[in-house]
């Protein structure tokens, strides 16, 4: 292919031209950043995707998605952020392989192709889907954003097109995609986790009710929502959904659950109580956490008494842990194995590194190993000095940093 073919993303045509010859628009080199190869529009439900070969991987298909320019600061800072986000790995994401900016100034992001269908499409389809599944598909979308929350980064569009639900023979898989963009959102302030948390209660909102809802100004929903109960009268006896429902969804940001894995654990007292451990959706989490809680649990239901009266006590003892306060404090940070540090910085959004990895920007909060050996915190912002600090993880802490103006030459 010759080095100054370029591929146009309106009309997948191929041409030497920019703009297109054929449509007038802004076209891209054919071969991007040496390592993909553009072949054409990827229909993805308005996600503008790209459909691409890997030349660096087998000529794999992957899909690349283009995202608006912005300034060079913010650039250096989506780059940044990219190359974190191609390190997060869960079974509930769309895994990022990489990503970049073009030499024309454009940000792109490659990923995996996207797989199922949309959730907005699952409620157009299906309409009003039982509590269960309604929780278990939120559940899992949580379970993907505490993977990027613990690596600082945001995702800041979950929406019914950017949830894809997979169907795994009986059981529904969420595939959460669309990530990588918050750190160019342009609105103030920008989206932070519990701006997601926001997002998936607007989720759960829809599901139960068949109603996709528009959003409007920072991912909010234009006009009153109006009681579930008034859409679902098998709910009607049931005002815990409604308030579950109102704690996810509160307009202040400060009355939201603090973290994805303490909105998992709201949700999870809407559930049946379970007789075992083994209830797919009380757990559904692969977060470490919950795995040494589910071992907690189940040494401690072993070394009970085990008759037919006491496993009856057993169960419900199990049953309120998991829906009240002990699995809330295990989930929002347990205190045995790492400690949540929360840095932040004036002025804000300052670039964090730990013992040299790029984390996110400030505000932010990010979990370590409980440890006696220091790590070393770095926060760069261009204008200011850099300011380095040792700190301990004994402890839950928050840092807050004053970064000195860069002294005018």
């Amino acid at each position: 292919m010759a080095n100054g073919l370029r591929f146009c993303p309106a009309c997948a045509s191929r041409t030497d031209d920019n703009p297109c010859s054929r449509c007038g628009r802004a076209t891209l080199p054919a071969i991007l950043q040496d390592r993909y190869e553009l072949t054409g529009p990827l229909d993805a439900d308005g996600l503008g995707l790209l459909r691409a070969v890997a030349l660096q991987r087998n000529g794999d298909e992957v899909a690349i998605r283009l995202l608006e320019p912005r300034p060079p600061d913010v650039l250096t800072r989506f780059a940044e952020q990219a190359r974190t986000l191609s390190e997060v790995q869960h079974a509930n994401l769309q895994r990022t392989l990489d990503g970049g900016v073009t030499p024309d100034g454009l940000p792109w992001l490659c990923t995996e192709p996207p797989a199922g269908r949309p959730l907005g499409q699952e409620i157009s389809v299906g309409g009003k889907m039982t509590l269960e599944r309604a929780l278990s598909l939120a559940t899992q979308t949580l379970k993907a954003l505490h993977e990027l929350h613990s690596a600082g980064l945001v995702h800041g569009n979950v929406t019914p097109t950017t949830v894809r639900v997979v169907k795994d023979g009986v059981r529904d898989v969420v595939k959460l995609g669309g990530a990588g963009a918050a750190v160019l959102a342009s609105r103030t302030p920008p989206p932070d986790e519990r701006a997601d948390i926001h997002a998936v209660g607007l989720l759960v909102y829809e599901m139960l009710t068949g109603a996709l809802l528009p959003r409007g100004e920072g991912g909010l929903p234009q006009g009153e929502l109006l009681p579930v109960a008034r859409h679902r009268v098998d709910l009607a006896d049931k005002p815990h959904v409604q308030e579950v429902l109102n704690t996810l969804l509160a307009r202040r940001v400060e009355d939201r659950p603090v973290s994805a894995l303490h909105a998992i654990s709201v949700l999870q007292k809407l559930l049946p109580a379970p007789t075992d451990l083994s209830n797919p959706h009380l757990l559904a989490l692969e977060t470490t956490d919950f795995r040494i809680l589910q071992q907690e649990l189940k040494a401690r239901s072993t070394a009970a008494p085990t008759s037919s009266r006491s496993r009856g006590t057993v169960a419900a003892w199990l049953a309120g842990l998991a829906c009240g306060g002990v699995l809330t404090a295990f989930l929002i940070g347990r205190g045995g194995d790492r400690v949540t540090v929360q840095v932040q910085s004036r002025p804000a959004a300052a670039r964090i590194s730990i013992n040299g990895r790029a984390v996110g920007t400030t505000p932010l909060r990010h979990p370590l190993p409980r440890g006696t050996t220091p790590v070393t915190i770095t926060l760069e912002k261009e204008g200011f000095q850099t300011v380095t600090q040792q700190l301990v993880p004994s402890e839950d802490r928050t840092l807050e940093v004053e970064l000195p103006a860069t002294p005018a030459r």
